[in-house]
């Protein structure tokens, strides 16, 4: 049986440039060298701010990753500070996904979740001030920013944040960054990574019963 391979006109141009392939890893280069910077940047802020982290965690560097087919399409993720259990999450994870923007997420799962709602709560003013968003989703693993999965924090209701945290033990707050604001990205995601320490700085529930974050007193057992 004959086997063939049909391409339209675009396809067997593009089939036949190796340039474009060689053009993208370049750019991905380029973009895993700036995350790798910003990781520099970001370990400055947290661990001026180290003292809300619990000392009975293994918190890990930063890490960065890569993949190709995020709804078809390639990203980096730059993940710092991160912690993972089936449980538990808390992670201030960057995002470049190829053809649509950068983006920063704050991602509290679990105890995290319960840990810092008060301060995110009392921080809703400065949030929504600043175009962050809010997960309206339990879709955990869902990174894709619209409509569908976030809106603006100036749009939802604290009452529902908080019913959200309880009922789903899930929150993430969000913003992004077109792609056509390259030039400017690097001072505009510190800006979002130094506004989400404040965030966390603020009421923490640790700090409102007297106890320092930075203790294994503080609720923490993982």
């Amino acid at each position: 049986m004959e086997t063939k391979i049909q391409f339209s006109a675009e396809e067997w141009s593009l089939v036949q440039n190796a340039e474009i392939l060689l053009t993208k890893n370049r750019i991905l280069e380029k973009v895993a060298g700036f995350l790798g910077e910003l990781a520099g940047s970001y370990t400055g802020i947290a661990l001026a701010e180290s003292v809300l982290l619990p000392t009975t965690v293994s918190w890990k560097g930063p890490k960065i990753s890569r993949g190709e087919n995020y709804h078809g399409l390639p990203y980096l993720v730059l993940d710092y500070p991160r912690l993972f259990s089936k449980e538990d999450v808390f992670a201030i994870r960057t995002i470049f996904w190829w053809g649509n923007y950068f983006s920063i997420t704050l991602h509290l799962k679990g105890i995290f979740c319960q840990f810092y709602r008060d301060a995110i709560v009392s921080s809703w003013e400065m949030l929504s001030a600043n175009d962050f968003l809010v997960n309206i989703t339990s879709e955990e693993w869902n990174h894709a920013i619209n409509e569908e999965n976030y809106r603006p924090v100036s749009e939802v209701g604290v009452a529902q944040i908080m019913l959200q945290c309880e009922t789903d033990s899930l929150l993430k707050l969000a913003a992004k960054i077109p792609l056509q604001d390259l030039g400017d990205v690097g001072n505009q995601l510190l800006r979002y990574y130094k506004l989400i320490w404040d965030v966390l700085v603020a009421n923490s529930r640790a700090g409102e019963k007297g106890l320092s974050p930075g203790s294994p007193k503080a609720g923490f057992d993982l």
